[in-house]
């Protein structure tokens, strides 16, 4: 599914929207979503800062079903340097997850090819509560006795997904908001020629 400004979840658009017009705000050019925009913040952080939050969000580190796009969220969230600490604990959550994601991408894989359930039970033990854990092998059982059905497999990858644990992305543009530093974009492409760029009160007005 194309990402467009009139499909981005509304907590985003409330959350990150409008350009901070301080005098002194810093600021830095970043793509969002496939689309130009500036990250803006309060003078107290430098633009090398500002990239590396960037370079750590969640639309830069997607937890994927893929397992070469898993390898470079993980390269580039461990890559990511003068990073503040108040998004340490969200960046920790993330590599986290996006590592459990990847073994789990992992397994499954090698279950696909090998059919070998037992295989994908112990490899995907330590990544899920151990309540839920045999109803997931018996998801990828089913799946293996579906065949080429991706429907079965994506059930294994949405019972995962649901039980896996927070992903952080609530957390990082809680923090964002806390520390008053914002994405400003304009989105052309979708706007006629008498609109306006989105703001929190644009958001906020659809939201009601």
């Amino acid at each position: 599914m194309k990402i467009t400004a009139k499909n981005l979840p509304l907590a985003l658009l409330v959350g990150s929207a409008l350009l901070i017009s301080q005098a002194g705000a810093a600021q830095v050019q970043v793509m969002l979503f496939g689309q130009p925009c500036s990250l803006d913040g309060p003078s107290e952080f430098s633009g090398s800062q500002l990239r590396s939050i960037h370079q750590v969000s969640p639309e830069q580190t997607p937890l994927s079903d893929s397992v070469a796009a898993l390898r470079a969220s993980l390269e580039r969230i461990q890559s990511a340097g003068d990073l503040p600490a108040t998004f340490v604990k969200y960046r920790d959550q993330r590599r986290s997850r996006l590592d459990a994601r990847l073994r789990f991408e992992e397994a499954v894989a090698k279950a696909h090819r090998s059919g070998d359930a037992n295989a994908f039970s112990e490899a995907t033990r330590s990544l899920i509560h151990s309540r839920r854990h045999p109803p997931l092998v018996k998801k990828l059982q089913a799946a293996l006795k579906a065949g080429p059905s991706q429907r079965a497999w994506d059930e294994v990858r949405e019972y995962f997904v649901e039980f896996s644990g927070p992903d952080g992305e609530e957390d990082f543009h809680r923090t964002l908001r806390r520390l008053k530093i914002q994405y400003h974009c304009s989105f052309e492409a979708e706007r006629g020629e008498n609109e306006t760029p989105s703001t929190d009160n644009d958001a906020a007005a659809q939201q009601n």
